[in-house]
Order: structure tokens, then sequence, then C-alpha cells
């Protein structure tokens, strides 16, 4: 097996081969190793980990959402 290496944008879920690399799609095995820049983030794991994603990648909220006001939060 021979290694090739070379930087690529994955757009829709497709990693794209460079033109200088097609001859390797007539092969009939191949073993990907992908590495990103960006970590994966898995949200769920803990309240850190989600409050660090959000600083880190703001989401924006939808204009229509309605919040309570600091008064209404604070009746008892």
């Amino acid at each position: 097996m021979q290694t090739i290496e070379f930087e690529t944008n994955i757009l829709n879920g497709m990693v794209q081969i460079p033109m200088t690399y097609r001859n390797i799609l007539f092969s009939k095995k191949a073993k990907v190793i992908i590495t990103i820049e960006d970590e994966v983030e898995n949200i769920e794991s803990n309240q850190s980990d989600f409050i660090e994603s959000l600083t880190r990648r703001p989401r924006h909220i939808d204009a229509t959402i309605s919040f309570l006001s600091r008064e209404s939060a604070n009746e008892r």
C-alpha cells in the first residue's frame, strides 16, 4: 500500500480528491484516515462542555422567541 497525503475541503459530506491523485479512483481498496482542524463536540457530555462550546461557537436564537422579564422571572 502506498501513502498519499493532501488537504481538501469536505462539501456536503463528500471529500474531493485532487486531480493529481485521480488515478487512485480506479483502485479497489483504500484506507482512509481523516484529521480535522475543528474539534468534534459532544454537547450532551456535560454542562461545562456545553458552556465551553457556546463560548466558542455562539448559537443564534430565533427572533420570535420571547423571554421572561427580570421581574417576571423573580416573581414568587
